[in-house]
């Protein structure tokens, strides 16, 4: 490839030290490279298993052979639908390998959203974790799960087919938030990936912990892979725990790190990140940093953290170091990055005089353009005058800028109407036009509004046509059709909406109101009570609002997973007092629970091991915590089963810091029994279980029926026997360990020694963790009589007919055998929990028959 003829995205690369950075500059070749220089060496670790160079070499180009038998073509767009795993990290690489372009569709999408994308792009493949529908998406796009398109690669050739790819070639593309009322389609050529922060191979470890959709989750992916390193994949759900994804990072030996600013500083303020010394690079990109987080940075981590500036359309425009004794600036952005191209310009495309304000325009490695809409093209990548050519294509980012003193970018604000939500750029017109299709509403507008630490809040003011219609329903209408992000933290309701003097809507009217809620009578806080003081003033800190009153629902106000772990932190290190997460989900999750729990030392009901997850009149339905004692994963589920369906879920002893834990599956089923017999005396009783939940709920279902009660319906959900082992096992597992797979034999160790020692419960058992392990590790079940279904993932399939599950040798004849789409984590997380909450009412309604 000669120099003067490469030109990726309006920049001809004609300098020999930046034509370096981009040669080769596709990045599935880099990867091959890597293949090729280290074979054995540790590219994916998920879940204790480990995938070599060469093995995901070896499946992506299988997999890149099945995407071509398809029909996907060179320039093809394949759409990837599916939760983080290895299987994602293939197929992406496969995609890539047939000449296609990858476009990553959030994981917690609803059908509805997948389907507005699936529109916009027309991908000619799209690749599911679970298919909520009957295999078809639109009539030009084919629907395949990643279970059946492994099993059709099995026997596919083991080198990338050939298909020439050139820098040109489209290999990208991501949504962002549009005008119009859709989201917009990016698209990026192959030659546009770089990396300006490569390290030396084989030294550092990454991690995956997103599914976003965005350039994030391109860039965790791919960094690593094409310079030799270790990604290691975060288990489902880990990043909706700041604690545990810190001591992931912690355990792992993490290097590099990938982060919005809000999500470091939640990460940071645990403190939890002192603990990770292996870290050396920490990465934030999405919104501004503060000095405050960076003097945190500096206090607990010998790293360093860059900060890098950009859009969907030219990620990584601009970056800046903060170390110890860097000097903080307000909304500095940084200097342009190698391959980028940034200027300040007025009105008439020339550039202004540093410290004169201007519009930011961004050149060098920039997408192509818009996917099907070469009008917004066209307005938005525009050609600049330049001194040195005729013109140069530039992206008009639409941020008010300047450059500092320093010879840095300075960030100012916005020209238009979009916003900067957690990280993403966000269209209010999008989710006014999402909103004005519910036909209770007349007219709408969402505005953001400023919360206690500066950071904006999406609110929308609408005008309803239905008085019955509620802020929850409103809510729950746009999440249908809209990302998490989007979804406003609250909306709030007026006979009619403000207008300017030319009869506009005034949106700045509408900015400075508070953040509503509850009626302000409800808002305020008694004086005296230390314990609702406190916790206002942490709701305003996490959720970024002026006004919170003690009625106020934690997550109809803004809050996330990721911040309701850190606030459950914030109350145990300020109160010294522990509660579960589990409360702020399902114990009204307002500030007056919280405090009544504080003050009466948890004794809220008649026993705090049985949770109300939701009410309703029919016969209720019992779920059993999983391994760690919580009951988080059941919350979608819940949600998902019909409106007047009950539900309790019945935790572990000990999870909320009083009372030893149980170290027995016997002893952990008697205490849910009791707890559950508080809500129903008397059986016929439905009892379900997920994953290690279902060894707890079979265990229940066994005294039950010893006790002469009934038990019309169990159900194990992806459940595992980890105690029938035989001797085929511990050769299984020898030489798993022997490819440098320990974690099977580590389970079977642990086992053995469990199942033999003498000592019942030592005193370590104290941990929850460790009295769970040992009771499941030692659990031996027993034939069960009556009824039972057994639902599992369809990528588990393969695995639980292995005889080492053996869940068989306790089955009885015709048990009823229920194969969902998707995997483990999938089948509790949108959009595969809807298809399991649909079995489980089926099974409900018919009575357990």
């Amino acid at each position: 490839m000669q120099a003067q003829n490469l030109e990726i995205g309006g920049l001809r690369i004609v300098d020999e030290k930046v034509r370096q950075l981009v040669k080769p500059n596709l990045s599935h070749l880099r990867f091959v490279e890597q293949v090729q220089a280290h074979p054995d060496a540790p590219a994916v670790v998920f879940d204790g298993q480990v995938l070599t160079y060469r093995q995901l070499d070896i499946e992506s180009s299988r997999l890149a052979h099945c995407l071509l038998a398809h029909g996907v073509a060179r320039g093809g767009i394949v759409a990837l639908y599916m939760t983080r795993g290895p299987e994602l990290v293939a197929c992406t690489l496969a995609v890539l390998k047939a000449g296609a372009a990858c476009l990553f569709v959030e994981a917690a999408a609803e059908w509805s959203r997948v389907g507005q994308i699936v529109a916009t792009v027309e991908p000619a493949l799209l690749i599911a974790g679970a298919l909520p529908g009957d295999g078809v998406i639109g009539p030009e796009c084919p629907l395949v799960s990643i279970a059946s398109l492994q099993a059709e690669a099995a026997d596919r050739p083991l080198t990338p087919p050939e298909v020439e790819v050139t820098p040109s070639d489209l290999a990208f593309v991501f949504m962002t938030s549009g005008s119009s009322g859709v989201p917009k389609a990016v698209r990026f050529p192959h030659g546009w990936y770089y990396d300006a922060y490569g390290s030396p191979p084989q030294t550092e470890r990454h991690i995956l912990k997103t599914d976003s959709g965005t350039t994030f989750t391109r860039a965790e992916i791919m960094r690593p892979l094409v310079n030799g390193q270790t990604l290691y994949i975060a288990p489902p759900g880990r990043e909706k725990n700041i604690r545990a994804l810190a001591a992931y990072v912690a355990a792992h030996e993490i290097t590099h790190l990938v982060l919005t600013p809000s999500a470091l500083q939640a990460m940071l303020l645990t403190g939890d990140l002192k603990g990770c010394r292996a870290l050396r690079f920490v990465l934030c990109s999405g919104e501004r940093v503060s000095e405050h987080l960076q003097a945190l940075f500096c206090a607990q981590l010998d790293a360093e953290l860059v900060v890098t500036y950009g859009c969907t359309e030219a990620p990584g425009a601009a970056s800046l170091k903060l170390g110890k004794n860097a000097q903080f600036v307000e909304a500095i952005a940084g200097r342009p990055t190698p391959l980028m191209d940034v200027r300040v310009l007025g009105p008439d495309l020339r550039p202004v005089e540093r410290g004169a304000e201007g519009e930011v325009y961004i050149g060098g490695m920039i997408a192509d353009g818009y996917h099907a809409d070469p009008e917004l093209t066209a307005d938005k990548f525009i050609h600049v005058p330049d001194g040195r050519a005729s013109e140069l294509r530039m992206f008009r980012t639409g941020d008010r800028g300047r450059w500092h003193e320093s010879g840095c970018l300075q960030i100012l604000g916005r020209v238009d109407s979009q916003l900067k939500i957690r990280g993403y750029r966000v269209e209010p017109a999008e989710i006014e036009a999402c909103a004005m299709q519910h036909p209770g509403v007349i007219s709408v507008a969402v505005v953001g509004t400023p919360g206690a630490s500066g950071e904006l809040a999406l609110v929308a003011h609408a005008v309803r046509r239905d008085p019955q219609l509620t802020e929850s329903l409103l809510r729950a209408a746009l999440a249908e059709s809209l990302p998490q992000h989007m979804i406003p933290v609250a909306i709030r309701f007026h006979d009619a909406l403000p207008v300017t003097s030319s009869g506009k809507i005034d949106r700045r009217a509408l900015a400075e109101l508070a953040v509503p809620g509850v009626v302000e009578e409800e808002r305020i806080v008694p004086k005296g009570d230390p314990f609702e003081a406190q916790l206002k003033s942490m709701w305003q800190i996490l959720l970024n609002v002026r006004h919170v009153g003690i009625k106020d629902n934690f997550f109809e106000i803004g809050g996330n997973s990721i911040l309701a772990a850190q606030l459950i932190d914030q109350i145990e290190r300020t109160f010294q007092r522990k509660l579960p997460l589990d409360v702020l989900w399902y114990h009204e999750g307002t500030i007056e629970a919280l405090a009544k729990m504080l003050r009466e030392q948890y004794e809220y009901g008649e026993n705090p091991q049985l949770v109300p997850m939701r009410e309703g009149s029919r016969r209720p339905l019992f779920v059993t915590h999983v391994r760690d004692g919580h009951l988080s994963d059941y919350y979608q589920l819940a949600h998902c089963l019909a409106p007047d369906q009950p539900v309790y879920g019945l935790q572990a002893r000990g999870v909320f810091g009083r009372g030893r834990p149980d170290s027995s599956i016997e002893e952990i089923a008697l205490n849910c029994i009791e707890s559950m017999k508080l809500a129903q005396p008397k059986g016929p009783y439905q009892i379900a279980g997920y994953s290690s939940g279902g060894v707890v709920a079979y265990e229940m279902a066994q005294q039950l029926h010893r006790q002469g009660e009934s038990v019309s319906l169990l159900v194990l959900i992806d459940t595992i026997d980890t105690s029938a082992f035989s001797s085929k096992v511990w050769k299984v597992a020898f030489q798993s360990a022997l490819g440098g797979k320990t974690h099977p034999l580590r389970n079977l160790v642990y086992w053995g020694l469990s199942h033999y020692s003498k000592i019942t419960r030592p005193s370590s058992l104290n941990d929850i963790r460790k009295a769970h392990r040992r009771a499941h590790m030692s659990y031996r079940p027993l034939p069960y009589e009556g009824r039972l279904v057994y639902i599992l993932a369809e990528a588990s399939l393969k695995d639980t007919e292995m005889e080492f599950l053996a869940w068989r040798d306790s089955f009885r004849p015709g048990v009823e055998k229920i194969v969902l789409p998707g995997t483990h984590g999938g089948l509790v997380a949108h959009p595969g929990v809807r298809a399991l909450a649909e079995q489980l009412q089926r099974l409900m309604d018919e009575g357990g028959r």
